[in-house]
């Protein structure tokens, strides 16, 4: 287990040396922010337009460490969906269940399936399995749009609250100093200018994890999924496994064997030809992989 958990724990969100905003660039948000609230806290709410378990590359052991204080984390994201997931989403429940479990296994799969991203999959996977973390789907009930707002709010048990509103969702790309630009602002519920907005971000989750904003439909993580990913769970907390030291850099995506193969044709073929793959099988990333080599030749490539 982690050395982490002592003495050096900020005894409260209040006593932290807190911005009010945050900026790529500027003052580091996950030294100066993130990690901070994490090890101050005993829960936190998160509800984003994108949740990805490459954020643990980044906050891994300090959630950890707030699990095994017995912290609790609810996160709230939209699926990754694509036009075919849309359409069934569109058509009526029955199909949109189908399309949002089917949207979710790919996601899964892909996780299970990359071993350079073993690691943080574990860890996401243990906090699931000791109820350390719960996460549920927020669907738009109409339009062709998506759940995107951002909102997070970390809690210490003595009555404080800290709340962030801003750009970034909760994946390595948008807290990582290497990632996007992002802005967060930050509000504390002991100063009294900063008090109402962080009641109403504590309101605003509140309603959406009981699927009663209007609008936008809050569903469970699908049981089968759950099922799949508790595979590569550790036992326990206690596992020394998952206190591996973490690799902070990008979980880098790479080609699954269809897709490779699928480029390999390609290039014995002239560089001509037309790639033809089923619905989330990777047909974007393929294309761009084939677009860096091409290109990596010094010949143009044209996007339509």
């Amino acid at each position: 287990m982690s050395n982490a958990i002592g003495s050096n724990r900020p005894e409260s969100l209040a006593t932290l040396d807190l911005d009010s905003h945050y900026r790529t660039g500027e003052r580091d948000p996950v030294s100066g922010f993130y990690k901070p609230c994490l090890d101050a806290a005993d829960k936190y709410d998160r509800a984003v337009g994108y949740f990805r378990s490459s954020i643990f590359a980044i906050i891994g052991q300090p959630i950890l460490d707030f699990a095994r204080r017995g912290g609790k984390a609810r996160f709230i994201c939209s699926p990754s969906i694509t036009e075919d997931d849309a359409a069934a989403i569109a058509a009526g429940y029955k199909l949109r269940d189908q399309a949002i479990e089917q949207a979710i296994s790919r996601d899964i799969d892909a996780l299970l399936l990359n071993p350079t991203v073993r690691h943080i999959t574990r860890i996401l996977a243990t906090l699931i399995k000791v109820e350390a973390l719960d996460v549920k789907i927020a669907l738009r009930t109409s339009g062709n749009g998506i759940y995107h707002e951002k909102i997070g709010i970390f809690s210490d048990g003595q009555g404080n609250q800290v709340s962030v509103l801003g750009s970034a969702n909760e994946t390595w790309s948008a807290w990582h100093a290497e990632g996007n630009h992002e802005s967060i602002e930050v509000f504390r519920s002991w100063l009294q200018t900063d008090k109402d907005r962080v009641q109403s971000h504590i309101r605003s989750f509140d309603l959406l994890w009981a699927g009663e904003t209007s609008g936008v439909d809050t569903i469970a993580f699908p049981e089968a999924e759950r099922r799949k990913l508790l595979t590569v769970a550790a036992t326990s907390l206690d596992d020394p496994e998952i206190d591996q030291p973490l690799n902070l850099g990008p979980a880098r995506r790479r080609l699954l064997p269809h897709q490779a193969t699928a480029i390999d044709l390609w290039e014995q073929a002239g560089r001509n030809g037309v790639l033809e793959h089923a619905t989330g099988s990777g047909k974007t990333f393929t294309a761009i992989e084939a677009i860096k080599r091409h290109h990596a030749t010094g010949d143009p490539a044209i996007v339509l």
